[in-house]
């Protein structure tokens, strides 16, 4: 088993400009906070947790309000990135999860114990997993793409990049939102509606809601196929494959999708005190696999259709087009671990999130904040897959994944009226993350896995994998107007990370007990210090050059998945 832990520097030289006719068009497709007071449209980003002008900012940074998202019709990630340059958002095939990656780097694993380079941050809680990007993509206040390293400001495993994401928070006046549509080849309809309420004039209430559902712009091509007779150069012993029981659903991705989020938000008359309650809870639920993400193409050759073409491994019509097979489970394998379908049968992907955060602010002077930011969240993921991705209905995996998290930190800001300012902090972070895996073929393969041992339905893993993460760190930055045209930044994190994992094999085909599966070692830590300096140069207000070096950590970690494959079919001594 692997443990990498990697840590990333960068140099940087940068410069950013804005003259009065390109303001405008660059507010529009870039902006966090436009403030138009000046005339040519500032966008305000809080990069380095501060409010700041964009321009002013030596970060290499990609910002968009909500109005930018609700112009675009913005409703994935990935749509996003295709405006974003340098930014990657791929759904991964067989996982909930997304591929990230900025500037070309990201994370070649995707398991789900497995942390990734591009982290994300949703109203101030750190996420090192992708699967929370359901939970930050409606009614925003503003996203922000920060890339390169970024361990300073925002937690843990950022060495590649952040998208850093602020929901709405509810305004001084009564608002209400409602939009829907429908997308005709896609069957897919939807309806949003937000409404913020001023409910005192120190206490604000906003409600967002979302729903969708789609039948998908795919079609399932997939047919019952008679059973067959199973050819001795393959193995066969006069046994007969069982019969398909038909597609899964007529087209995919059939899905269904709920979101809501409330925000309640708590301001002191003197400004002294701020807090910022939000609740977000994310149901997504798809009545396939991930069979149609993959299309499996057979050509049949002038002798005929092969053996494998008549047991319906993919289409036969020679063509990259709409199609896709996914089908019912057998009954062999649906009696070997019913979590191998729904109710129907049917291979599916269900998603429960939960969000919870809470932000408070205390000043106790004008020149001081000291900032709170607790955050819990609670992830329950289950995948079924017809792993053939084809007519064959007699191989099925279960993957299950139970993920909870509750994070701190708390930080000191100034904002002198000196050349002199500074930021410090600490965070903490605990998480458990459960995986249960199952795997299991039906007659005839059950032969083909077993050496010849078992000839009717076999489960050849179940599984449970355990890691529970402790992590902690301090960090600081000081900053200095030498005059007022440069400023000088320096700035470090210290991190130290401790992972446990353990894995427990439950009774299958192989072995009817419960056993622990050894892993070596079952404990690490990982520490780091990772420093930051740049230095700003601003010949004029609508210039910005700046050079800068910053080192990133990313901490080492199991992969659970790796479990199922070393001891998917090992049976202890004795």
């Amino acid at each position: 088993m692997r443990i990498i832990a990697t840590s990333m520097a960068l140099y940087s030289l940068g410069a950013a400009a804005r003259t009065p006719q390109t303001e405008e068009r660059s507010a529009s497709e870039a902006g966090s906070e436009v403030n138009s007071e000046n005339g040519f449209g500032d966008i305000i980003v809080t990069a380095r947790l501060r409010k700041e002008r964009l321009q002013d900012v030596p970060v290499a940074a990609t910002a968009y309000t909500g109005k930018d998202l609700a112009l675009y019709n913005t409703e994935s990630f990935t749509s996003i990135a295709a405006r974003s340059p340098s930014l990657g958002v791929q759904p991964f095939s067989g996982s909930s999860q997304f591929a990230l990656s900025l500037r070309g780097i990201g994370t070649g694993s995707l398991a789900p114990s497995s942390d990734q380079a591009v982290s994300i941050n949703i109203d101030g809680v750190q996420f090192s997993q992708s699967n929370a990007l359901r939970l930050g993509l409606h009614d925003l206040d503003r996203v922000e793409i920060l890339k390169g390293p970024q361990a300073l400001f925002f937690g843990k495993n950022s060495t590649a990049g952040i998208i850093s994401i602020t929901s709405a928070d509810p305004g001084t006046k009564f608002e209400a939102m409602l939009r829907a549509g429908y997308e005709f080849a896609n069957e897919r309809k939807f309806v949003e509606g937000s409404i913020s309420v001023p409910l005192t004039e120190t206490l604000g209430l906003r409600v967002t809601a979302y729903h969708r559902n789609q039948n998908g712009w795919f079609r399932n091509d997939a047919v019952p196929v008679p059973s067959v007779q199973v050819p001795a150069f393959l193995g066969g012993q006069g046994e007969f494959t069982p019969a398909g029981v038909g597609p899964s659903t007529p087209t995919g991705p059939d899905e269904r999708e709920t979101f809501v989020r409330g925000t309640l938000v708590f301001k002191a008359p003197d400004q002294s005190f701020e807090a910022r309650l939000k609740l977000a809870y994310s149901d997504f639920d798809r009545k396939n696999g991930y069979g149609f993400v993959t299309q499996r193409v057979r050509c049949l050759s002038p002798a005929g259709p092969t053996f494998v073409v008549a047991l319906g491994q993919g289409s036969t019509d020679c063509k990259l087009d709409r199609y896709f097979n996914e089908v019912h489970f057998s009954p062999g394998v649906l009696a070997l671990d019913p979590r191998l379908g729904d109710d129907q049968g049917r291979p599916y992907t269900r998603q429960r999130q939960f969000l919870a955060s809470l932000t408070a602010d205390f000043r106790p002077s004008d020149q001081l904040t000291l900032t709170s930011v607790s955050g819990y969240h609670r992830l329950k993921d289950r995948i079924s897959l017809t792993n053939a991705q084809a007519n064959i209905s007699s191989i099925g995996t279960f993957s299950g994944i139970d993920l909870e998290q509750f994070t701190q930190e708390l930080r000191l800001l100034s904002s002198f009226q000196s050349p002199f300012n500074f930021l410090a902090g600490g965070f903490f972070q605990h998480a458990t993350n459960n995986q249960d895996n199952s795997v299991a073929f039906d007659a005839p393969y059950a032969r083909f896995f077993s050496g010849g041992f078992f000839t009717g339905p076999v489960q050849i893993s179940n599984y449970q994998g355990r890691l529970k993460t402790d992590a902690w760190s301090v960090f600081g930055q000081a900053i200095v107007d030498v005059t007022s045209k440069v400023q000088l930044t320096a700035g470090a994190r210290y991190s130290e990370e401790r992972k446990k994992a353990g894995a427990t094999s439950l009774p299958y085909s192989f072995s009817p007990t419960t056993f622990e599966v050894p892993i070596t070692p079952d404990k690490r830590k990982f520490t780091n210090f990772s420093p930051e300096a740049t230095i700003t140069y601003k010949p004029v207000d609508n210039l910005t050059l700046y050079g800068a070096y910053r080192k990133g950590f990313k901490s080492g970690g199991y992969s659970l998945d790796a479990v199922t494959l070393a001891y998917g079919a090992h049976v202890p001594a004795g």
